[in-house]
């Protein structure tokens, strides 16, 4: 544009005033994001010292609900309207066992998963108790003739005052594996912890496709131990984070699913299901007392949902000596793959089916396995944790899967891979003659 205006003999104050909007607009931008959003412009370290509300003083993480992993069984339901109430509020918690400031959705981690139908209508009322705006953006669900309602602060609609509330309504939702965050004063605040899974069943799934007898949602994360604000400062700041601008802040360690700092652990007679926890973090006999245990009935089939609900990372997730069949990707069903372990970058979503008849343990207990992958990462992070664990175990069995250090035997079958960027995945077409009526998918 600048060029332009010398070619076409522009007025010099012509050119002096595109100068200034060039140079101002952004300044008006940062100060305005300042004002609306509450964001402090001062170091990381003044930014602990002045935080609103000291973390002794929040009120703790509650413990999660079976209803936010292991899926309903409501396909086949006629079309109806699902409405769900959101309370945003900063919490005190330890996902990693490292205690901080978290931004929590009905005050859990991750927040409530909300299962509906094609063709249902959801109304999902948001109610901010923070002291700054935020919003709700539905990542992977397609927002036509609704982009308003797409959660993305200062481009599609106003960030919800603190102490105000916004009612989200969705008319016939389309299938897909939804994760939602909040884009609030930033775009990096949902690394706070706000997420949460949305899962829409199709109205029609072919019969020419795997099935399963139940399914759960796994949530996957990198995790900092400073609030995503101090972050972003430090990102932004002239020196930056390693002395020049442009390294993003690499992850302290990473979460799969629940507190495990506040016992979330629900029993049920066939299973016990909590979230993934840091193998070598604290005591190692303590951390793996810790751990999740996923207790499954044997000889069954399930559906794991997989998420990376992070911020950076790739995570590879894998369970060992047992294969992966790959069935699902960003909500579009693919022609099965078998796969050793399955790298989720962020914001993508999988579907595996895993089958619970190995016989490679004895005691029938195996490591699952989420490893942070660190290609991405500029610098070393020091007492960083990559390695997070979980024990899946049939029913009745007991005990641990081994030493924790133990390198991965595998999945038990040969010539698989990892499946990876580099796999190609093809869309599954089904026979239209070969569909039913409200199964699950």
């Amino acid at each position: 544009m600048f060029e332009l205006c010398l070619r076409t003999g522009s007025r010099p104050r012509f050119e002096v005033f595109l100068l200034l909007l060039a140079v101002g607009t952004p300044l008006a931008f940062i100060w305005s994001q300042q004002l609306e959003f509450g964001l402090p412009f001062v170091s990381r370290q003044k930014f602990k010292e002045t935080g609103l509300i000291h973390v002794s003083k929040l009120a703790p993480l509650q413990p999660q609900l079976e209803s936010d992993f292991l899926l309903s069984k409501i396909a086949g339901q006629p079309p109806q309207t699902r409405v769900y109430d959101f309370f945003i509020d900063l919490a005190r918690g330890a996902p990693d066992g490292v205690p901080r400031t978290m931004l929590v959705v009905n005050g859990r981690y991750p927040g409530p998963t909300i299962v509906a139908n094609q063709w249902d209508r959801l109304v999902v009322n948001v109610h901010n108790n923070l002291p700054n705006a935020t919003s709700i953006h539905w990542h992977g669900l397609f927002q036509n003739g609704t982009n308003y309602y797409d959660g993305t602060a200062g481009i599609t609609q106003c960030g919800i005052p603190p102490g105000e509330s916004l009612t989200y309504k969705y008319i016939k939702v389309s299938p897909s594996v939804i994760f939602m965050d909040r884009l609030g004063g930033n775009s990096t605040q949902y690394s706070d912890g706000i997420t949460g899974a949305l899962i829409v069943n199709p109205t029609e799934s072919p019969l020419d496709f795997p099935t399963w007898d139940e399914e759960l949602v796994i949530q996957l994360s990198d995790w900092y131990h400073d609030m995503s604000e101090a972050l972003l400062l430090d990102y932004f700041s002239p020196e930056g984070i390693t002395g020049y601008q442009g390294t993003e802040p690499v992850p302290d360690s990473g979460v799969s699913r629940f507190d495990i700092r506040h016992n979330s652990v629900i029993t049920q007679p066939n299973r016990q299901l909590m979230g993934l926890v840091n193998i070598g973090q604290q005591d190692l006999l303590a951390r793996i007392l810790m751990c999740a245990k996923f207790t499954l009935q044997p000889n069954k089939a399930y559906r794991l949902r997989l998420v990376n609900t992070g911020s950076f990372a790739n995570i590879r997730f894998s369970i060992d000596w047992h294969p992966l069949l790959l069935i699902e990707a960003d909500g579009t069903l693919i022609k099965p793959v078998l796969a050793e372990a399955i790298n989720i970058a962020v914001a993508q979503r999988y579907s595996a089916v895993i089958y619970t008849n190995s016989t490679h343990a004895q005691n029938k207990t195996f490591w699952m396995r989420a490893q942070i992958e660190s290609d991405m990462f500029r610098y070393d992070q020091v007492g960083q944790n990559r390695d997070i664990r979980g024990i899946l175990r049939y029913e009745l069995a007991d005990g641990l899967p081994g030493d924790p250090h133990s390198p991965n035997p595998g999945p038990g079958v040969s010539n698989i891979l990892d499946a990876n960027g580099f796999t190609h995945f093809q869309p599954f077409i089904p026979d239209p003659l070969q569909t039913q009526h409200g199964s699950i998918t």
